[in-house]
């Protein structure tokens, strides 16, 4: 129950970094980044998951391994 319980936490972390809306850090940056930098391309939830899925995933899987 104790494995489980922490599962979920890291899991719900972990989701919320992966798309742009998970979390209200990921907005914050969004629009930080876009008042900084105007010319540059905004963030959308496109490019948002492209850089972080894989990251995400990844560290999916090393917390599963941690947690076995």
């Amino acid at each position: 129950c104790k494995a489980m319980c922490i599962g979920i936490a890291y899991s719900s972390s972990i989701g919320g970094i992966t798309t742009l809306p998970g979390t209200s850090p990921n907005l914050i940056f969004s629009e930080y980044l876009n008042q900084i930098y105007p010319d540059c391309n905004d963030i959308n939830f496109g490019n948002w998951l492209l850089l972080c899925l894989p990251i995400s995933v990844m560290m999916l899987l090393l917390t599963w391994i941690w947690l076995y």
